[in-house]
């Protein structure tokens, strides 16, 4: 999976956040590379419920009760570390295996059939996501 350029960029998520027509549904819990999450940690929107860190200790999994990103404002939808996001959040949406709830990969909006069901999609693969790490937690407990 190649990472996308800056420039090549088509999905329009904040003009889509501020419009609401985008609830950030993308933004679940993802892994962190370990040095940057903890330089940011102080700008985490919510405590996460656990952080899952790998064998190796190079990635923090942060996750939150409502397995949401921690970096992710509720209220208004927005990150609150965009600039410095990793870049799997820099990719969400622009490619096939990380698809955008509202947009394609064209840029073209989604109908709103199309939309219920990439959120719904998404909402189970987050959920089961974040339910195999808890459980990875648990039988290290």
């Amino acid at each position: 999976m190649e990472a996308i350029a800056q420039n090549e960029l088509r999905i329009p998520c904040i003009g889509a956040i501020k419009r609401s027509l985008c609830k950030a549904e993308c933004c679940g819990p993802i892994p962190f590379p370990s040095e940057q999450y903890y330089q940011l940690k102080h700008l985490a929107q919510v405590e996460p419920v656990t952080e899952v860190r790998t064998e190796d200790g190079r990635f923090v999994f942060p996750i939150a009760d409502d397995l949401r990103c921690v970096f992710l404002n509720r209220t208004t939808y927005m990150c609150s570390i965009y600039e410095q996001r990793p870049q799997v959040c820099r990719d969400y949406g622009h490619i096939d295996e990380l698809p955008c709830p509202c947009f394609k990969t064209s840029g073209l909006m989604r109908t709103r059939a199309e939309r219920r069901e990439m959120r719904r999609k998404i909402d189970r693969d987050m959920r089961a996501m974040a339910q195999r790490q808890l459980r990875k937690v648990r039988r290290k407990i």
